[in-house]
């Protein structure tokens, strides 16, 4: 896999990444390999053989030992990948203060 990253200029910046996340579902001991579209300061959105319903609070690993990241984050919005039989997903990161 490839570690792609771009930076695309916007009023919220977004960064472009191409590379797969573990996501775990609250709750549940299963986790899905997905891939990360974009991600910015609020949110990221991803690529999943998996619908996963609006509400639903998950862990986010980033899988690449040279750029770590954990976050929890919430799915806000959901679409069907064009062509295709995965998902897009919107996740906001859940920051605590």
């Amino acid at each position: 896999m490839d570690f792609v990253l771009s930076v695309e200029k916007r009023q919220s910046s977004r960064i472009k990444l191409n590379s797969p996340l573990l996501v775990t579902p609250k709750h549940s001991p299963s986790s899905v390999t997905v891939f990360c579209l974009d991600f910015s300061h609020s949110g990221l959105s991803i690529r999943s053989p998996v619908q996963l319903k609006i509400g639903t609070e998950v862990k986010v690993e980033l899988i690449n030992p040279l750029a770590p990241f954990q976050a929890e984050a919430k799915v806000v919005w959901v679409r069907s990948a064009p062509l295709s039989d995965q998902f897009h997903i919107g996740l906001a990161l859940i920051i605590e203060e």
